[in-house]
């Protein structure tokens, strides 16, 4: 199940989120904001119907709370619920068939123009709110398979992995890749995040290339070696402001 948008309105274009898709074979994704939920999801299979697994588009996010928060009724909130997610979609001025239902709500409800306001920016905005949070549940069989997280970044940190742990010295050296990440405290990458790291080796293995390198897009690799000698090898990786992170090694030599 992978989410390509960061959810982080001040990342898109006029701040317009746009239809949110949903990579995954599950049946359905249920979408929550701010533990809220909004609803149950489920694959487009209109508009990619030549997919075994089309995508789920998210293109709700308000849910039932117009009524519940702002005392509508229901025929008036599903308008006005219309009407902001059209906004939050798609970004464009209001066709003429919204323009007269969202007047007849404002005449029907008294609400004023800054009303409007008031509810694209609490609904949809989130300008000036506490800091917003999505979660994503894929189901499958009706059992809950994955959930994916994407809030705001508090507790930024350095991940590092390897291809694999154990390095065989035989007729001449073995190599394996580390690949690092920056990522937030959800296991989402920070794609603006370019700090500097630092590489130290010890042991039975030694780094291939420059001691000091920079992600890029959050993310940056490298590799180490063995150097004839068996036993353990310990990588550090650092960074001034995420602290280090260590990875062990085993050599077994042949």
């Amino acid at each position: 199940m992978e989410i390509p948008s960061s959810m982080d309105i001040g990342e898109h274009p006029a701040s317009v989120i746009g239809p949110v898709y949903v990579f995954t074979n599950c049946d359905f994704i249920r979408f929550y904001k701010n533990d809220n939920l909004i609803g149950d999801f489920y694959p487009d299979y209109k508009s990619f119907p030549h997919l075994p697994h089309p995508p789920v588009v998210i293109d709700d996010f308000v849910g039932p709370y117009l009524q519940q928060n702002e005392n509508l009724k229901k025929s008036h909130a599903d308008i006005v619920k219309d009407v902001l997610n059209y906004t939050a979609v798609t970004g464009a001025a209001l066709p003429l068939k919204y323009k007269l239902k969202m007047l007849l709500v404002m005449i029907s409800t008294k609400l004023r123009p800054s009303d409007g306001y008031r509810l694209y920016s609490t609904y949809i905005g989130n300008w000036g709110s506490k800091k917003t949070s999505y979660k994503f549940e894929g189901y499958t069989g009706g059992r809950l398979i994955k959930t994916v997280v994407k809030s705001g970044v508090n507790k930024p940190r350095l991940k590092a992995e390897a291809d694999r742990y154990t390095l065989i010295e035989d007729k001449t050296w073995d190599a394996v890749r580390v690949v690092l990440q920056m990522v937030c405290e959800n296991e989402n990458l920070l794609p603006y995040a370019h700090e500097v790291i630092k590489i130290s080796c010890s042991g039975a293995v030694s780094l291939i290339g420059d001691d000091t390198i920079s992600l890029i897009g959050g993310a940056a690799a490298f590799y180490i070696r063995t150097d004839g000698k068996s036993g353990k090898g310990t990588v550090i990786v650092s960074t001034v402001k995420c602290g280090e992170a260590a990875l062990k090694f085993i050599v077994e030599k042949r």
